[in-house]
């Protein structure tokens, strides 16, 4: 299933009952030689009129459930409602995400910080989902540098993954449980899936989320519905990464030896890394592109 890796809302709506309850963090404005001081910007007043100047305040949750910053443009609240709870599984439906936007606001109002979350703007949704491959994830590091979102400008190759992003959008694949274990030691997750679990991840930024989901406020996110999240996911890797037809030609047999027809796309990509995998498409033919082996294949269907 498809889920939520990450949310980040802005608003101007927000209000700190008492500044010496609130446990935020404040960071006076930086100081360099040779450039001249900016002002200390206010960022707080609180209800008993305490006011406090700096570049920013930071709340960060003892339980990685959310970061609050506040500043001088409102606030910004950063919330993961999927890894806090577990190393893995992802918030995938609307009941899950609605309780664990609520916790977030509840810890809010503990500290005596209220937000307006409702009305609040999307800056970033991050989609993702896990499939459990057949082969290791870096075994689909040739296949990788044939994928990009449109209109990205930058792409990025690690030992067991790949980036493709721009300034409004990122796509991502990689070692889930490798992931978990360089961050956390934990080695629960490859002792489960070895290396076999890729996460596969769609990042959109600011000006893409209205663009691309049709939606600007986090009501907007409420009421349109994890459903409508998946599907638009779904689409985008078929479509825009993958470049197929949802279902098209899928079932069609794997007429060659794999590892030769891998080795075919490799050498194309070699000779043209720019635009490699688009010319390999026009060779073989788009209603022949599974023929390109288990490792396109494997991959496309699942994500």
């Amino acid at each position: 299933m498809v889920g939520i890796d990450k949310l980040e809302l802005t608003t101007r709506e927000w209000q700190v009952n008492s500044w010496r309850d609130s446990n935020l963090t404040l960071f006076p404005t930086p100081e360099r030689a040779g450039v001249e001081v900016m002002e200390d910007y206010l960022i707080i007043r609180d209800r008993a009129g305490v006011e406090k100047r700096g570049q920013k305040a930071i709340l960060n949750d003892p339980d990685s459930l959310f970061s609050l910053t506040l500043n001088q443009y409102g606030a910004r609240l950063t919330l993961n409602p999927s890894k806090p709870y577990h190393p893995v599984n992802l918030c995938s439906d609307s009941f899950t995400l609605a309780d664990r936007i609520g916790a977030v606001e509840t810890r809010l109002r503990e500290q005596g910080i209220f937000l307006n979350i409702a009305d609040s703007k999307l800056s970033r949704i991050d989609l993702a989902k896990n499939v459990q491959c057949k082969n290791p994830v870096g075994y689909y590091s040739d296949v990788f540098k044939g994928l990009r979102l449109p209109r990205a400008d930058r792409q990025v190759e690690f030992p067991e993954g790949y980036r493709s992003n721009n300034n409004s959008r990122s796509l991502i694949f990689y070692n889930k449980g490798q992931e978990v274990f360089q961050k956390t030691g934990d080695t629960t997750v490859l002792e489960l899936h070895g290396n076999c679990l890729m996460r596969g991840e769609l990042q959109y930024k600011k000006g893409s989320i209205p663009y691309q989901l049709k939606m600007k406020t986090y009501d907007d996110f409420n009421r349109a519905g994890m459903d409508y999240l998946q599907k638009r996911y779904r689409e985008t890797m078929q479509k825009n990464v993958f470049k197929f037809e949802s279902g098209e030609g899928l079932n069609l047999p794997i007429q060659y030896d794999e590892k030769t027809l891998l080795n075919e796309l490799v050498s194309v990509l070699e000779q043209h890394p720019r635009n490699g995998y688009l010319k390999y498409r026009a060779m073989i033919g788009d209603r022949n592109i599974p023929l390109i082996g288990e490792a396109l294949k494997t991959l496309q269907r699942p994500f």
